[in-house]
């Protein structure tokens, strides 16, 4: 559908589906990440926010080149952070869905390969074949 696919000018899609692997080693927090989200009205560190259609997660980009997924408490702040439940660090204006590597966890920033932001629910092809190697993980973030 015309909603799950990117704007034809380049611009960001209207609609993201944020997917996790198994269940074990997410926090409880961490799973409530998992879902739909669609675009909002509102700016974070001049980019778009995707909000959860059913909770309170919010897409965003902080204000250190990560994409984070965040709550309340991140909107509460405007966005103006850099801390969520999982992040990504962008390589320039980069939108979620267009990110290579791996989506991490907190609170000690986890690389994940069963994480990932997408259009369509699909894991990205890249993902799949670099999902048996580790990366290394910053340790920069809030405890959660």
């Amino acid at each position: 559908t015309p909603q799950h696919a990117a704007a034809d000018d380049g611009g960001p899609p209207a609609e993201y589906i944020i997917v996790m692997g198994t269940p074990a080693g997410f926090t409880a927090d961490q799973q409530e990440c998992i879902g739909t989200y669609r675009i909002s009205k509102e700016k974070a560190n001049g980019h778009p926010v995707w909000a959860h259609t059913t909770r309170q997660r919010y897409l965003y980009h902080g204000n250190d080149d990560c994409w984070y997924v965040g709550d309340d408490e991140e909107k509460e702040l405007r966005f103006n952070c850099d801390q969520g439940y999982i992040r990504h660090e962008d390589s320039g204006d980069t939108f979620p869905h267009k990110l290579s590597g791996f989506w991490q966890r907190g609170p000690d920033w986890i690389d994940d390969s069963t994480v990932y932001v997408s259009v369509d629910g699909q894991q990205p092809p890249e993902l799949q074949a670099a999902a048996k190697g580790k990366g290394k993980a910053k340790g920069k973030g809030k405890r959660r």
